[in-house]
């Protein structure tokens, strides 16, 4: 790696880092009142969850707890809206952080699940993905995240979804693509609002 690539490595890695730590500050409040319900319902707030990361390593995430753990049912629909846009994994900020995570970037899954994904792919892309997208930390925003939480995948083949949405945002400019991606979070944010009204 030359000295200007690590350098634009560094400057990402820290504009990574300023975004989560401002950019998931409303997330923050949105959690609390999340918090809440689960206490209410003798549940905590917080749960860790193992999730595979760059290069296949495990590493665990903090997340807030939306739904019941005994019946996967929501705790209210403040609590799927919140999830719908990603207020439910603010904590991962902290992974962010410690190098694991950054802001954009393929979502990370359960183990058992990312076996599943591996399994399910054809030769041909799994080896794309793994070229492409588990040489690189998982992230909290990406456009299969997205629209994973806005409920928009009830295709059997979602895991080639995923990995094709995946190689697509790892070959996208950084900043401008960000943007569009917090277009797309927001534009589905507004669209809940509105429906609820």
């Amino acid at each position: 790696m030359t000295a200007a690539s690590k350098e634009t490595a560094r400057q990402a890695k820290t504009i990574d880092r300023l975004i989560a730590l401002g950019m998931w500050s409303p997330a923050l409040l949105a959690g609390l009142a999340i918090g809440n319900v689960a206490r209410e319902h003798g549940q905590t707030k917080i749960f860790k969850q193992p999730r595979v990361g760059q290069f296949g390593k495990i590493f665990e995430i903090e997340k807030l707890r939306t739904e019941d753990g005994d019946t996967g049912r929501r705790f209210s629909t403040r609590a799927e809206r919140i999830r719908q846009v990603g207020g439910d994994e603010w904590l991962q900020r902290i992974n962010i952080l410690d190098g694991d995570m950054r802001f954009r970037g393929w979502r990370p899954l359960v183990p058992e699940e990312h076996e599943e994904f591996m399994d399910a792919l054809p030769p041909r892309l799994e080896r794309r993905w793994k070229s492409e997208v588990l040489i690189t930390p998982p992230g909290v925003l990406s456009t299969y995240g997205i629209r994973y939480h806005a409920g928009l995948f009830e295709d059997p083949n979602r895991y080639e979804q995923k990995a094709e949405l995946d190689c697509y945002d790892e070959n996208r400019d950084g900043l401008i693509h960000t943007a569009r991606l917090i277009q797309q979070l927001v534009t589905i944010a507004v669209a809940g609002r509105l429906r609820n009204l």
